[in-house]
């Protein structure tokens, strides 16, 4: 029996977070990415199979990889966590 890395755990529930926020049954890219500056800002966007929708969440800019992933993973989770508290209208349909 294989055990999931933390990385593997964190992108499980990155995943599940989304679709509390956007809805379950999508493919969602979850991602950080970076410049030739060492820039990094972590993106969500809905995979539509041939190309991505417009970005869903974009972080602040951040010096390190782990920082975005980071900022990213509370995000979603804050945004998951209150989303009952929050009028349908707020929810994002794509």
């Amino acid at each position: 029996m294989s055990t999931k890395s933390a990385a593997e755990l964190q992108a499980d529930r990155n995943q599940a977070n989304c679709e509390i926020i956007w809805g379950a049954g999508s493919v969602y890219d979850i991602d950080v990415e970076g410049d030739d500056c060492g820039s990094y800002r972590g993106v969500v966007q809905k995979d539509l199979g041939t190309e991505y929708s417009e970005t869903f969440i974009v972080t602040g800019v951040h010096e390190s990889a782990e920082a975005a992933w980071e900022e990213l993973g509370s995000e979603l989770a804050i945004a998951a966590d209150r989303y009952d508290e929050w009028t349908a209208d707020w929810r994002y349909q794509v």
